[in-house]
Parts: C-alpha cells; sequence; structure tokens
C-alpha cells in the first residue's frame, strides 16, 4: 500500500444470501442496527457482475468457511479459509482440483452477484446476493433460460420455491425470474457498475502490492454466518 495512497473502501451496502433449508428456503441479510438477520419476503434487483467463491460451515472447527472472489474458476485460483482471521488458505487452487477438499471440510462452490437493489433503509444502493446450494442451480438455470446473461435483467424472487431432493435430504430451490427494467433503472444499474469495476482494480492493484488475496466481502452488513442448514444440493455446471 502506497504511503499516499489510502485502500479504496467497498461499494457494496448490503450482502444477503440464500439460505434453502427445506421448508424454510428464504433469502436473508443482516440489520447491522438492529443486530439480526432479515429474512426477505420477496427479493429484486438488478445484477452487474458476478464473482464465484466458496461459502459454508465447517461443524468440526465451529465456524465458517470463505473464499476470495474470482471472476473464472477455471483459469484463477480460489484461496479457502477457515473464519474471517486465519490467512493461511486451507487448501487453494482451481475449482476443479479443490472440490472435494472444499466439500469435506463442509464448503459450497458459491456465486456471489452484485447489482443494484433496495437496502434496509428503503434506498437503493449497491448489494451483493451470494447464492450457494440449491440457489447456485437456480441462477445457472434461469441464466440458460435467459440467454446466457442476467447481468442489465431484472431478477425477481416473489417468495415460491420448488421442493428438491438429494438422497434422503430435501431442500427449497427459489423460484427465479427475469424481466426487462426501465431505462432509467439501467442506467443506475450501469453507474453502479463502474464504482464497482473501479473498486475491483483497486482491490487487484493491492493484491500485487501485498502478494496476497483479500478479495473477500468486507463491512458490517455481512450476513453473520450460521450454521450452515441441510442443503444438498451443489449442482454447478462444471
Amino acid at each position: 500500500m502506497s504511503l499516499t495512497t489510502k485502500r479504496a473502501s467497498s461499494p457494496v451496502k448490503q450482502f444477503l444470501e440464500w439460505k434453502g433449508a427445506h421448508g424454510e428456503g428464504r433469502i436473508q441479510s443482516w440489520d447491522k442496527e438492529k443486530e439480526e438477520n432479515i429474512r426477505h419476503k420477496s427479493f429484486q434487483f438488478i445484477p452487474f457482475d458476478t464473482l464465484y467463491s466458496v461459502r459454508g460451515y465447517s461443524t468440526a472447527k465451529n465456524t465458517g468457511i470463505r473464499a476470495n472472489e474470482v471472476k473464472n474458476v477455471q483459469n484463477e485460483d480460489l484461496d479457502v479459509y477457515y473464519g474471517f482471521k486465519s490467512r493461511t488458505p486451507v487448501v487453494s487452487g482451481k475449482w476443479k482440483d479443490i472440490k472435494d477438499t472444499v466439500r469435506g471440510c463442509g464448503g459450497k462452490f458459491a456465486i456471489c452477484v452484485y447489482g443494484i437493489g433496495k437496502l434496509h433503509n428503503g434506498e437503493t444502493g449497491t448489494i451483493c446476493l451470494v447464492l450457494s446450494g440449491s440457489g447456485s442451480g437456480a441462477w445457472f438455470d434461469l441464466q440458460k433460460s435467459a440467454g446466457g446473461q442476467l447481468e442489465g435483467k431484472l431478477v425477481t424472487w416473489d417468495g415460491s420455491t420448488n421442493e428438491g431432493q438429494q438422497g434422503s435430504t430435501k431442500y427449497d430451490i427459489p423460484v427465479l425470474k427475469a424481466s426487462e427494467p426501465s431505462d432509467e433503472e439501467l442506467e443506475k444499474a450501469k453507474e453502479a457498475d463502474k464504482e464497482f469495476q473501479s473498486y475491483l482494480r483497486s482491490q487487484k492493484q493491492d493484491q500485487i502490492q501485498e502478494q496476497r488475496s483479500t478479495a473477500i466481502p468486507e463491512g458490517d452488513n455481512l450476513p453473520r454466518k450460521e450454521k450452515d442448514e441441510l442443503d444438498e444440493s451443489d449442482d454447478i455446471p462444471f
């Protein structure tokens, strides 16, 4: 880090995540003022970028599992950690090479979708929706039906779910829909994306200077990690 250059602050104002426990499928976020997880009965946003990572929970270590976020899991390494304080990866490498180890630790492939949506205070801002388990499968299915790209679409979840099952484990799958946003909404998403891409470039430069990977979510609005509920789906196309 340069003496005269400050580390850029993340433009993300709110993090949300999909929880797919059977009969309790929901999108939730952390409200730092109320100090509680907020369950969203419905949700919509306009995604402008998608990164890939790992999320999960280790029952053996009694802590969450996280990783850096990358654009391409086939060409970029994922560094997977226990908790938020550890700087020593449990495993590092391309997803296809480390996925069995990650799953054995309690981790899951995760999609981190950045976009604009409503915040807790009712204002519009940059958010990140983290999808793992059945949520990631639903996202890929929607992406395929939309012609391969969801950035710039209005993605909506009205609270409805379908039931999935793997072995004896049942879980909820979010029913996601995509439509066209208004021109005004799309312009706001483009402006937010410019700010976010500038942040990613600064993060990349910081990582090069420090020679370590630290591109992980930051801020007080992160969902508080609970012990993972049963959602065994990890249906991804690679």
